[in-house]
């Protein structure tokens, strides 16, 4: 089912008022890397990235950080 015009707007002003963007370049062909792991593991590329970002941060800092 489409997305109406008025739900694709109010999704573009949810997401402006609680996300930031950060943009990750990979070496050509990483991102079919990652595409084809994260969906093994049932997540979208963005999920996976996010997962690994957490574990990271939390590893290094020992706080939770939540993306």
């Amino acid at each position: 089912m489409p997305v109406s015009e008025a739900q694709r707007k109010a999704n573009i002003k949810y997401d402006k008022e609680h996300y930031e963007y950060c943009t990750v370049k990979v070496k050509k062909g990483s991102k079919q890397a990652l595409q084809a792991i994260a969906t093994e593991q049932g997540e979208s590329i963005n999920g996976y990235i996010k997962s690994a970002i957490t574990t990271r941060y939390e590893a290094d800092t020992g706080k939770p950080i939540d993306l």
